[in-house]
């Protein structure tokens, strides 16, 4: 792979890490002041609820496009770890290959969604939650892009001579 390319997919990983972090102070602060308000002023806030549900799902769905970055995502190896070192790189490249099929089906089916009309209105954050479940296919595409690296790298591993284990670092 390129090196620019590399640093492309190195970036968007540590970029995203930032804004799920950043993300993830913001529900703490929102909280904390909800928390606060209500029981020391006693005089509850009416936003902190709505937004922080919003920053949940961004969060959630922007974690699960990181563990997709590296291959993280809880699995079972108990088949897999019968087969040879190649045998078992070909299996992880076709499991791979499929997660991107079903990832483009979730990112188109996840942009209509968004852009269908069927949204509930964030009266007290003034929004619309149409910024919830633009999550889907943004998460998604992210993954999609992730995953198409990772086979990537998988392919070429396979094809140089003696197919490594997949559980170890290039």
């Amino acid at each position: 792979m390129t090196r620019w390319l590399r640093n492309f997919i190195d970036g968007l990983g540590f970029l995203i890490q930032v804004l799920i972090a950043s993300l993830a102070l913001g529900l703490v602060v929102i909280v904390l002041l909800q928390v606060f308000y209500r029981y020391v002023i006693n005089s509850s806030l009416a936003w902190p609820e709505e937004l922080s549900i919003v920053l949940f799902i961004w969060m959630g769905f922007l974690g699960a496009s990181i563990l997709a970055k590296d291959w993280e995502h809880v699995s079972i190896t108990l088949v897999i770890d019968v087969f040879s070192n190649r045998t078992r790189l070909m299996i992880l490249i076709a499991i791979k290959i499929i997660c991107i099929v079903f990832l483009l089906v979730l990112c188109y089916f996840g942009f209509i969604l968004v852009n269908g009309s069927f949204h509930a209105i964030l009266t007290s954050v003034v929004s619309s939650s149409k910024w919830g479940k633009l999550a889907i296919p943004v998460s998604a595409l992210l993954m999609t892009i992730f995953i198409l690296d990772s086979v990537t790298e998988d392919m070429s591993r396979f094809f140089r001579s003696g197919a490594k284990d997949p559980k170890e670092p290039n």
